[in-house]
């Protein structure tokens, strides 16, 4: 099986798509920084099976929390189980979770086959503000740095989720 997968990391409110990718220059060679990765995703296949797969979330940074954790696919696979949550992931903490998958049918639509993780949960704000304002190396433009430092303090205001995806795509 071939191995493609891929995180998003969205902001559900106060950021925008110009706002999503750190580092890549718009026409007026402008940079714009993203908030660092509170937690990591990870999935694939238990070693040696191709029924099982194993979903890995890690808190990176701070302690998120109110995680939901779904468990989708396209429409030719079942995933159980569909869905789990987490009160609370203390930073460094890895939890696990073992997927069973099984074909419907052989052929999905123009995407393929594919399952995905997606996690929706609450950032550890206080964190993220602390390491985005003493890590002067990672965020070094004083401008944007200030925008990313308001743009994640109006998340915190309005208690947005924040929701992080990987998804495992079937060879066709």
């Amino acid at each position: 099986m071939k191995q493609i997968f891929f995180t998003l990391v969205f902001f559900c409110i106060g950021f925008g798509l110009e706002n999503s990718v750190s580092g890549i220059s718009n026409q007026n060679d402008q940079v714009h920084y993203t908030p660092p990765d509170s937690i990591g995703l990870f999935l694939e296949p238990k070693a040696g099976e191709t029924k099982t797969f194993i979903g890995e979330i890690e808190s990176f940074l701070g302690n998120p929390s109110k995680i939901r954790i779904f468990f989708e696919s396209s429409d030719n696979i079942s995933v159980s189980p569909a869905s789990a949550s987490i009160e609370k992931l203390s930073e460094g903490t890895l939890r696990k979770f073992e997927l069973s998958v099984s074909f419907l049918r052989e052929k999905s639509g123009e995407s393929g086959s594919w399952i995905r993780m997606r996690a929706v949960y609450f950032p550890d704000y206080f964190k993220i503000i602390e390491q985005i304002s003493t890590t002067p190396a990672s965020y070094p433009d004083e401008f944007e740095k200030l925008v990313l430092l308001e743009k994640v303090t109006s998340n915190k205001r309005m208690n947005a989720s924040q929701t992080d995806v990987i998804r495992y795509f079937f060879e066709k």
